[in-house]
């Protein structure tokens, strides 16, 4: 059963414009709040499968409207 947070590899959704020069993270915030993430995945403090489980348990509209 695909979920919402399942988009992954599925067809339909048509090509993703990327562009080559632009950044990474588009805010400042964005790259602090990457770099806490891995941190704690880092220290054991978090993990991969707690990540995910905390994204599958948003709002279906929410995840969609999310820019991550």
């Amino acid at each position: 059963m695909h979920r919402v947070h399942d988009l992954g590899g599925l067809v339909g959704f048509g090509a993703i414009d990327a562009t080559p020069t632009e950044p990474v993270f588009a805010w400042e915030w964005e790259a602090r709040t990457w770099g806490l993430t891995m941190g704690t995945f880092a220290m054991g403090l978090s993990n991969g499968p707690e990540f995910r489980f905390s994204i599958e348990r948003m709002d279906p509209a929410h995840y969609l409207s999310s820019r991550y």
